[in-house]
Parts: C-alpha cells; sequence; structure tokens
C-alpha cells in the first residue's frame, strides 16, 4: 500500500485490468477467509445481523449526507469518505464506476 502511494504520488498509473484483478483477488481471498464461518452465523442468528447492517448503512448514509453539506464536500468524496469508514472494498469499486472519479478513492 506504501508502495502504491510512494509511485501513484510521482504519477505512476497501473492499467485499469490490473488495478480489477487486484480487487477481485482481495475480495475472493477475504471471501474464502469468512466464508464458513459466515454461513454458519447466517443459520443461527441471520435476521439479527441482516437488520444490524441495515441500519449500520442508514445511519453511515444519513451522516455522510450531513457532512458532505455541512462541509460543501463533492459527492465522490463523500462517498468516497462512506466506503472508507465502512470498509467497503465492493462499496469503493461501485463509487469509483458511478462517479467516474478518482476522488473516490482519495475520501
Amino acid at each position: 500500500m506504501l508502495a502504491a502511494m510512494f509511485f501513484g504520488h510521482f504519477g505512476y498509473e497501473i492499467s485499469a485490468t490490473v488495478q480489477n484483478l487486484g480487487l477481485s483477488l482481495f475480495i475472493v481471498a477475504v471471501g474464502l477467509q469468512a466464508g464458513p464461518r459466515f454461513f454458519r452465523m447466517l443459520r443461527t442468528s441471520g435476521i439479527i445481523f441482516g437488520i444490524i447492517a441495515l441500519f449500520i448503512v442508514l445511519i453511515a448514509s444519513i451522516t455522510t449526507v450531513a457532512v458532505a453539506n455541512f462541509f460543501s464536500l463533492s459527492p465522490a468524496l463523500s462517498i468516497g469518505l462512506m466506503t472508507g469508514v465502512l470498509t467497503s472494498t465492493p462499496g469503493l469499486a461501485a463509487a469509483l464506476q458511478a462517479t467516474n472519479d478518482p476522488l473516490a478513492s482519495v475520501g
């Protein structure tokens, strides 16, 4: 990560294919590690965790809109901040694709 930040500062860029491959490998690795435990927990208390997850996303969305309006932040930066706070890599990928603005990854 530090090497990517260092080289990115000096203007080096990686092709979109390599970026998507890295993102896909990261998501697969996390899924393989957490998958079996996830499905076991889903069977026992899935409804409760689903409600908590929806509540967290709702509160994060409301907070993001409030902070973005208060500080006059751009939509891409605001969405990037929200996905960073929630540590949602797929959310960041969706934000980058939806906004077509690299500022989302800065957030």
